[in-house]
Order: C-alpha cells, then sequence, then structure tokens
C-alpha cells in the first residue's frame, strides 16, 4: 500500500482508487503462520507466511517493483474493472464472500468463441531451482532445488527446470514455499481464453 499510494517513490495512486480489502486480506493471509514449517537444520519455525526483506531500485520501472513485491508475497496486482479500483490477487483458494463477489460469465456477456489450449509436453516444467539472497550467508546468493514426484510426470516428459530468482525473499522457509507453489502451478493441463468486451479473459484448469 505505502509504495502503492507514494507520489516520491511510487507509483503516485490515490487511495480512493485502491481495493483496500484485498490489501487487508494480503496483509492478515501473510502474517499467518503455516503449520510443519522446517528449517534447513531440522527445526521448526513459527516464521509468518510472507515477509519482504531486500531492497528496491528507484532506477527500476514502478511496474517491475510492484512485481517484486506481489511475487514475494504470493499474489499478483489487477486493475479490477467492475470497481474501478487496483486490487491484489491472493494466490490461494477463494474464500466464501469472494466466490459470491465473482464475476459470472455466460452467453449474454461471452463474445466470440472459447478457446481451450492443452500445454504442450515439452512445455511442462518438473523441477525448480530458486534463487535467493540467504541472511544466513550474509545475504549471499543462495539455492533452493526440488523435483516432482517421477509418478507425476508424463510418457516421455523432458526433464524441464523452472529457473526463479526472488530479490525480497532472504530465508530458505520464504523461498521453498513459493517455489513449490510455482512449481506445481505451472504443470497446467488446460488453458481456457475468451473476450467478455472489456479484457480477455484467461483460465486456467488444473488436472
Amino acid at each position: 500500500r505505502d509504495y502503492l499510494t507514494s507520489p516520491l517513490y511510487g507509483a503516485g495512486i490515490d487511495s480512493s482508487q485502491l481495493d483496500t480489502i484485498s490489501i487487508g486480506d494480503l496483509t492478515s493471509f501473510s502474517n499467518q503462520i503455516p503449520p510443519n514449517q522446517t528449517n534447513s537444520d531440522g527445526s521448526t519455525s513459527t516464521q509468518a507466511r510472507y515477509i519482504i526483506n531486500g531492497v528496491l531500485s528507484t532506477g527500476e520501472t514502478v511496474k517491475n517493483n510492484l512485481g517484486k513485491i506481489t511475487q514475494s508475497c504470493g499474489s499478483w496486482l489487477t486493475y479490477d474493472f467492475s470497481q474501478g479500483k487496483w486490487k491484489v490477487v491472493l494466490n490461494r483458494p477463494l474464500q466464501g464472500y469472494e466466490k459470491d463477489a465473482c464475476t459470472v460469465f455466460d452467453d449474454d456477456s461471452i463474445i466470440g468463441e472459447i478457446s481451450v489450449n492443452a500445454t504442450n509436453l515439452e512445455d511442462l516444467y518438473n523441477s525448480i531451482e530458486v534463487e535467493f539472497p540467504n541472511r544466513e550467508i550474509r545475504d549471499q546468493n543462495d539455492y533452493y532445488r526440488a523435483s516432482i514426484d517421477p509418478s507425476y510426470r508424463n510418457d516421455l516428459e523432458p526433464d524441464n527446470t523452472l529457473t526463479l530468482r526472488y530479490d525480497l525473499i532472504n530465508n530458505s522457509i520464504h523461498a521453498q514455499r513459493l517455489g513449490l507453489m510455482d512449481l506445481e502451478q505451472s504443470r497446467i493441463d488446460k488453458t481456457i481464453q475468451f473476450k467478455n468486451g472489456i479484457e480477455l479473459i484467461w483460465g486456467a484448469i488444473f488436472f
């Protein structure tokens, strides 16, 4: 919120143009402590889900910096045409009140064709390498690596590693959480596209 509204180093967006409810949801979700967190040394942790730590460059565009911030807390920024406001979308299952607020698309609102495409076999990722500055080694670059269970791979699926860097994450638990989520969600089986007269709608079906 600070970076979105700051006219000095941020986007300079007026508070009236922000969906403050979605930003509050992000704050609450980030501050939760997930169970069964395990450190690299085998000990347990009571770390909050998302805590960003790092340096933003004013030489970068505001858009790129906002992307780094939201990426580091499992979310993305979008413009909600129905409200006329900027909002944060959390990468998690929808809550009840969020489902009630969803837009329903039907024959009266969909324009043109509906496109359904499958992900190519060579485009599926089956391993992850996450680079991040680790606070335990004086913010030097560290890596988290993992692979999916071989039983989940398709026949003749080639090795394909998803490479990511999180500039605003400085601990392995946080990097592991986001890396595994990105890896699992990269294995989308089908995507759907259609137009509703305002914007192009993109959705994903997971199997």
